[in-house]
């Protein structure tokens, strides 16, 4: 694990220096380019931050989208009205509160460049009201961006969500002295979030952050091999190129998967889904549960006879109420007993019942407590 994490950190040096090569012939790297050559790493706030300010601290100016700011900050009162009135993937039960929240903050004013500045200032000397009302009153520049996600399958107030995380993220970092506005560097933290987000959620399987690097690492490799050569690459061709032992690269692929539908058809030569091949665990025999029952039968008699402490104890042990058992200390807890005094009453029951008629078909289900 250790190996891997060094292996990616070499990565990511190796990666920003390249850039950082190409970037000083022309003097400025599009904030974009970070985004989307980073993405699979994984990067939290601090880190994606650390390397916008070693770009800046090298004399590599970062520009931040300005394509996407004229259109809001131009027509947001108008895209906004017409958003409002057809939510994407939105549920019935939570279409009014997004509804409200939509209106609440369509109330709070559009900010100019100079006004967000006054207000960076105020919140830079400690005034939190200045960074409420610097969030709020671009809760609307958020939720433009979220909407141009929106037609990808995922609840919009979901997007809207992350569309604000990232916004208040981008306040919080934002320093007037690299000469952008907050609202073009706050794209950036947006898109980041959101596609984060985006990402995500569209694996019904979650892989850890090193794991998605890893695979995508491999999956990279293994298409620019063939672009080249037409070829897929052999396992020890794709160990050569990414630095991976031939052993991770066999597990990192192992890892990946595709999702079918249950009502595929299981094969060409037959009429059934993959659904009609899957074995159902959950559904015991009918001869099986009607042995279970009749054993459960006999138990619950066996336990009239003991004392009452005795039968909640057994209750206890055995998960006899909710299907889930307690060790002594939980027990003790409960019954506020000793954990010994538990193991005492456990013990006299546990003869007794082994003393009464009837219990020899019971012995299984003891005999593994």
């Amino acid at each position: 694990m250790q190996t891997e994490k060094n292996n990616i950190e070499k990565e990511k040096e190796q990666l920003f220096s390249a850039l950082l090569l190409q970037s000083s012939k022309k003097g400025y790297i599009n904030s974009d380019t970070i985004l989307k050559r980073f993405a699979r790493f994984h990067l939290d706030y601090i880190e994606t931050e650390n390397i916008i300010s070693n770009f800046e601290n090298a004399g590599i100016r970062v520009i931040f989208d300005e394509e996407m700011l004229d259109d809001f900050i131009d027509n947001i009162s108008n895209d906004f009205n017409q958003s409002s009135n057809s939510n994407p993937v939105m549920d019935t039960a939570s279409t009014g509160t997004f509804q409200e929240f939509l209106n609440k903050i369509h109330s709070y004013p559009t900010l100019t460049h100079k006004q967000n500045l006054k207000l960076v200032r105020m919140m830079n000397c400690g005034d939190t009201k200045a960074r409420e009302k610097l969030i709020n009153c671009n809760l609307k520049f958020a939720h433009m961006i979220a909407i141009k996600y929106a037609n990808i399958g995922l609840p919009l107030p979901d997007l809207v969500q992350q569309a604000i995380i990232g916004l208040i993220t981008a306040i919080d970092l934002y320093n007037p002295n690299r000469g952008t506005r907050l609202t073009t560097y706050s794209i950036f933290w947006i898109k980041q979030s959101i596609l984060r987000y985006i990402e995500e959620q569209i694996r019904l399987i979650r892989l850890p952050n090193h794991i998605n690097a890893a695979i995508t690492k491999i999956k990279n490799a293994r298409e620019d091999f063939y672009s080249q050569t037409k070829t897929y690459p052999t396992d020890d061709q794709i160990a050569t190129i990414t630095g991976f032992t031939i052993a991770n690269v066999k597990y990192f692929t192992s890892l990946e998967y595709f999702v079918c539908s249950l009502d595929s058809p299981s094969g060409d030569e037959s009429d059934g889904t993959l659904l009609n091949t899957i074995k159902d665990n959950t559904l015991l025999s009918p001869v099986k549960s009607l042995e279970n029952q009749e054993k459960k039968e006999t138990l619950y008699s066996l336990l009239e006879h003991l004392s009452p402490r005795e039968k909640k104890v057994i209750f206890l042990r055995f998960g006899l109420i909710n299907e889930q058992s307690h060790n002594l200390d939980e027990c003790g807890r409960i019954l506020n007993l000793t954990p010994e005094r538990v193991r005492q009453i456990e013990s006299i029951a546990l003869n007794k019942i082994r003393k009464m008629k009837n219990c020899n078909n019971l012995r299984s289900m003891f005999q593994n407590k």
